[in-house]
């Protein structure tokens, strides 16, 4: 039978071996863990490195959403300016409209007093020659009206027109009186 002193003797050598392998354990497990703390310390290196580069990014992108907006701005002022430029040739379009129908009553309302003007000549034979020379004077400024208001010559038209009202006035005072 065992003594006292020989299982204290055991139990000794047995927590020696249990010590022993406990620091063996503990050197093995260190070692481990300062492998596997330097691979997290790598990892985070990198998670780092990728951080830095979304980052980057995302300054990139801020100045990409910078460049839009400005972009936006100019475009709302080019539609700003072609609506201003729309309403304006439809304002100019409309006031053409009311010029050409004037010019156009005027020489209509010419024409009607040549007519009359003619008819009354057939009555005057003797007076028919100066007539006849002075309608067809008239008549050839009507024509350089009709042509100057197809080039858009307003001012050139209306000076014709009264020049031509004038004459034709004359003529009406001498077929009249």
């Amino acid at each position: 039978m065992l003594e006292d002193r020989d299982i204290e003797r055991l139990q000794g050598m047995m927590q020696g071996m249990i010590d022993a392998s406990q620091e063996k354990l503990a050197g093995m497990l260190g070692r481990e863990f300062l492998n596997i703390h330097a691979k997290f310390d790598g990892i985070d290196r990198k998670f780092g490195e990728v951080d830095k580069r979304f980052d980057a990014m995302d300054k990139r992108f801020d100045a990409m959403d910078q460049r839009f907006d400005a972009m936006d701005k100019r475009f709302d002022g080019v539609d700003q300016r072609l609506d201003s430029v729309e309403k304006e040739i439809k304002t100019t379009r409309e006031e053409l409209s009311v010029r050409l129908a004037r010019l156009e009553e005027q020489v209509k309302q010419i024409r009607t007093r040549i007519e009359s003007l003619e008819a009354r000549l057939v009555d005057h034979r003797a007076e028919h020659e100066i007539f006849e020379l002075e309608l067809a004077g008239i008549k050839k400024m009507v024509r350089g009206v009709e042509e100057k208001k197809g080039k858009l010559d307003w001012a050139a038209s209306q000076e014709i027109l009264e020049a031509v009202q004038r004459r034709i006035g004359r003529l009406e005072e001498a077929v009249f009186a």
